[in-house]
């Protein structure tokens, strides 16, 4: 197995050598780039269906999902945007605590904190935390369970130009006339809107490999659906600093969680490629430099 060139990689793989040698260590490098970067495609694709397993629920539209993200957004005091502006407090700074409660049982509490200037809503920005305890909606036979948490900040110089941001941590589960589901979001999405056109990327969740360094798949677009594969391209950054370009396509997913089929490529900053493919469900094929080797999937 070829050692990853330290050369070629420059800084970007200063932990190789500082951690490991020689070809053992670089072929150990290779697996953990490869499995964070899988680990953190299934992150965004799951957030983007929902979570739900099996993936063969999740329509082509996901209509179901986007109308339960939905509720997770509109009713925060900006999800609105811009028709609630009128609501915003003319002065320095406000912060409230509301509380409500679900039609059918639990609560939701949110605590947000908005700043304007003392003349003009302009500039505005908002930060605010939410904790769902059991809040259920329910409607015509239906009911929606929410637990966890989502987090939000709203910057905006005038209509036309800001920025939102979510960190989503919640589970939701839905009682139906037919069967149970259920769902889970973890994971970050950033939207900037320029002269009023507005462009949207995520976030996974932090992947922390055996070597304790963590990994977050940022910048993230995806498209796709579970039936046609997912495409996702985006950063794939350590906590040390470290960034990689990271392609992905035709990712979907089996019963189990793990990867069924796809292509992942990781770029390097300098032009190093570690590619990783899904012979099945249970493995991962790991591709560098002309060597090729299997390792099961996490």
């Amino acid at each position: 197995m070829k050692l990853l060139k330290a050369v070629a990689l420059s800084t970007t793989f200063s932990l190789l050598t500082a951690c490991v040698d020689g070809e053992d260590g670089g072929e150990a490098y290779a697996e953990e780039l490869a499995i964070s970067a899988g680990e953190g495609s299934k992150s965004l694709i799951n957030s983007e269906s929902g979570g739900f397993i099996p993936t063969a629920f999740v329509s082509e539209n996901n209509t179901v999902i986007d109308t339960l993200k939905e509720k997770l957004q509109q009713s925060t005091q900006f999800g609105n945007y811009p028709s609630a502006l009128s609501l915003l407090p003319v002065g320095a700074q406000e912060t409230t605590t509301n509380r409500k409660d679900g039609n059918c049982g639990g609560y939701y509490e949110t605590t947000a904190t908005t700043t304007t200037t003392d003349s003009t809503v302009y500039p505005f920005t908002q930060k605010a935390s939410r904790i769902y305890a059991d809040y259920c909606e329910g409607d015509e036979g239906y009911q929606t369970v929410f637990n966890g948490n989502t987090i939000w900040e709203y910057t905006f110089t005038d209509p036309g130009n800001g920025s939102r941001k979510w960190y989503y941590d919640v589970s939701a589960s839905m009682t139906t006339p037919d069967d149970p589901q259920s769902w889970t979001w973890k994971y970050n999405e950033t939207c900037n809107t320029v002269n009023s056109v507005e462009t949207c990327s995520s976030s996974s969740e932090p992947y922390t490999a055996s070597s304790g360094t963590s990994y977050t798949f940022e910048n993230a677009t995806v498209s796709g659906s579970s039936s046609s594969g997912y495409n996702i391209e985006g950063d794939l950054t350590d906590n040390q600093g470290n960034s990689f370009n990271v392609n992905v396509e035709g990712l979907t997913q089996c019963d189990s969680g793990n990867i069924s089929t796809g292509t992942i490529t990781i770029t390097s900053s300098t032009g190093e490629v570690v590619s990783v493919t899904f012979p099945n469900c249970n493995e991962c094929v790991i591709s560098y430099a002309g060597d090729s080797w299997t390792i099961p999937q996490p």
